[in-house]
């Protein structure tokens, strides 16, 4: 058995955030100084439980104002249409940068219907 896991911790007073992955899905993160994002894909390793020896390392990310990463499980991006197609890596990249400038919430609110509607209301398939 194994489990993923990303940790964490943002400092408000830096605006650094320190984040180890241990084989969760990378986060997406998006600049608005340069409005690009990209999969944080640094620092990974394995799920936790599936090797005694793995290590984890620590990533420092320096954020900016109107800076913001989004989490997501498997289940996201394999979330299929009617026809079998997945939301994938692009559909959550074209997603988030059309909603890039809206407020948090907004982003939430489009992010989840841009899913709705790629999946047509398509019951997801995953566990």
């Amino acid at each position: 058995m194994f489990v993923t896991l990303l940790y964490l911790i943002l400092d408000l007073d830096s605006k650094i955030i320190s984040l180890s992955n241990g084989g969760h899905e990378p986060p997406y993160l998006y600049r608005r100084r340069t409005g690009k994002g990209e999969w944080f894909k640094k620092g990974g390793a394995p799920p936790l439980g599936l090797f005694a020896e793995s290590r984890y390392s620590e990533e420092k990310i320096p954020m900016e104002e109107g800076d913001f990463m989004v989490f997501m499980s498997d289940g996201v991006k394999e979330l299929r249409n009617p026809k079998g197609v997945e939301f994938g890596y692009e559909g959550m990249e074209k997603a988030l940068e059309t909603f890039s400038r809206d407020p948090a919430e907004g982003i939430v609110k489009r992010l989840f219907q841009a899913m709705d509607e790629h999946s047509k209301k398509n019951p997801a398939h995953d566990d």
